[in-house]
């Protein structure tokens, strides 16, 4: 089932264009990398996915039923508050579980903090007590993550989530995006770490001045692009004949 389409889209600023006719699709639990060049318009992409922002020419579409929550690149947060208290902050709407009597609003309270705490240990955060403003950029990405979690979104949009953490924290995150795109939670993020993206079920690579130029199984794109290096992509993508032609190619491909 589809629950997101993005249709022949198209943003540019001044006369600088970010991308141009890009259109996919994302299905329920699938987990898609965004992969390009860098000034190709991935953040700008993934902000109209969410509907942050408005495409120039185009249409983005949505199923009724999902819940969309966005991960920025540079969370930011109150220095002098507490890892736990930010993530509650975050969900504030949803401490009116609590309706009713003081019992019942203390018992939503209590399941919402057990909730918050089970959600940061599984990102590896146990100090719920730090204060913010300790935190490196890779913690707070985590923390902020926790916080979009906590919301039990259908489509966690992730701008760069990797970006700042170790080797080891940057695959356990990718397996963490994973596992949610099987538990019903359709994932759509920014990566530049090419190791770890046998772990999307699928890829949108964009060229230079924003082109689509691949949408599909991280397993056929050296193939799809001839190349012996999935590094080597990136240099066939900065020339614009190559990406004119990979452009063509993925318009008129069967899929």
């Amino acid at each position: 089932m589809n629950i997101l389409t993005v249709e022949n889209i198209t943003k540019a600023y001044g006369e600088r264009k970010l991308f141009d006719n890009a259109s996919f699709y994302l299905q329920e639990g699938e987990k898609v990398g965004v992969i390009g060049i860098n000034g190709t318009g991935k953040s700008t992409l993934l902000k109209i996915a969410a509907g942050m922002e408005e495409p120039d020419e185009g249409s983005v579409t949505k199923a009724n039923h999902v819940v969309v929550r966005f991960l920025s690149q540079q969370p930011v947060f109150e220095p002098e508050d507490t890892i736990l208290e930010s993530v509650l902050k975050g969900n504030e709407k949803s401490l009116s579980v609590g309706r009713g009597s003081d019992e019942e609003k203390g018992h939503g309270e209590w399941e919402l903090e057990s909730q918050a705490k089970s959600m940061l240990t599984r990102l590896g955060v146990t100090d719920f007590g730090q204060k913010c403003g300790e935190l490196s950029g890779g913690q707070k990405k985590r923390v902020s993550i926790a916080m979009e979690l906590l919301a039990s979104p259908r489509l966690l949009i992730l701008d760069e989530p990797t970006s700042g953490l170790s080797p080891d924290l940057d695959r356990s995150m990718m397996e963490l995006c994973r596992k949610l795109s099987h538990e019903n939670c359709t994932v759509l993020m920014v990566t530049h770490n090419m190791s770890n993206i046998n772990l999307c079920d699928k890829i949108a690579f964009l060229g230079t001045g924003g082109v689509l130029c691949y949408y599909g199984s991280p397993e056929a794109m050296d193939e799809y692009f001839d190349v012996e290096l999935t590094s080597d992509i990136f240099e066939k993508l900065h020339d614009p004949e190559q990406v004119e032609y990979y452009r063509r190619k993925y318009f008129t491909s069967p899929e």
